[in-house]
């Protein structure tokens, strides 16, 4: 099984300790990501949010 929250957690490291731009942990995480399951669109929020999702969730 493919560990997200793993690389999720040690780029978002990497960027708080300032060793490497938030945007390019972004890309990296993204390229991941996408390297391991093409069959998704990726979103990474950074800041706290709320969403409004029309659909059934995990499914649309």
């Amino acid at each position: 099984m493919f560990a997200i929250e793993g690389i999720a957690s040690n780029l978002r490291q990497e960027v708080d300790s300032g060793n490497i731009r938030r945007a390019d942990a972004t890309q990296s995480l993204v390229a991941t990501l996408w390297n391991n399951n093409p069959h998704y669109n990726y979103v990474i929020c950074y800041v706290p949010h709320d969403y409004s999702f029309q659909g059934k969730q995990g499914v649309d």
